[in-house]
């Protein structure tokens, strides 16, 4: 299982992305995953990423960042 950079598990990021319709805004991610009640943590690391539109929930991730 791969975790984000923060350590928490891919598939949390995942679980607030999946009402998102991609392609997305930066800002519309970030909505999406507050609106779904993600921690304050994921959303300010979300805040970071310096992509601003994304096609699908795994260039979030790719941006958010992960490690093996």
């Amino acid at each position: 299982m791969r975790h984000l950079v923060d350590g928490k598990p891919e598939t949390e990021l995942r679980r607030y992305l999946e009402h998102v319709r991609f392609p997305a805004r930066k800002d519309q991610v970030v909505h999406a995953a507050r609106q779904g009640g993600a921690p304050n943590e994921l959303i300010q690391n979300l805040e970071r990423v310096t992509v601003n539109e994304f096609g699908n929930a795994d260039e979030v991730i790719e941006a958010y960042g992960t490690m093996d």
